[in-house]
């Protein structure tokens, strides 16, 4: 479990309680399993940001709301970001992957 997917399964516990919902009319909602959105609000699963999207609409946040702001960027997470931004990108479908790796390499470019 990473801090990240435990911060952000809180953020989505709480706001499925403030919206009163259970966890089977969250994933109702969605179109996802119960069972899914319980490992998600205990950080054992890791969602894509398509499954995070949602999410948030079903609750009626932004994205940015769900899995913004700077209490989840720790030393730790400064640290993995490579790491972070493979396991990103790999929840990306296939036909994004030469996508991100062409705006990578302009904004390297742009470094330079």
């Amino acid at each position: 479990m990473s801090e990240f997917t435990l911060i952000v399964g809180k953020r989505i516990r709480k706001a499925r309680k403030a919206k009163n919902l259970t966890l089977e009319e969250l994933a109702e909602c969605c179109g996802l399993h119960p069972a899914y959105i319980g490992q998600l609000e205990r950080g054992v699963k890791n969602a894509s940001l398509y499954t995070l999207e949602k999410i948030a609409c079903a609750l009626e946040l932004s994205l940015t709301d769900l899995v913004g702001n700077s209490d989840i960027v720790t030393e730790t997470a400064k640290t993995n970001i490579p790491a972070d931004c493979r396991s990103i990108i790999c929840t990306l479908p296939p036909q994004s992957h030469e996508l991100v790796y062409e705006l990578l390499k302009q904004i390297i470019n742009l470094e330079r």
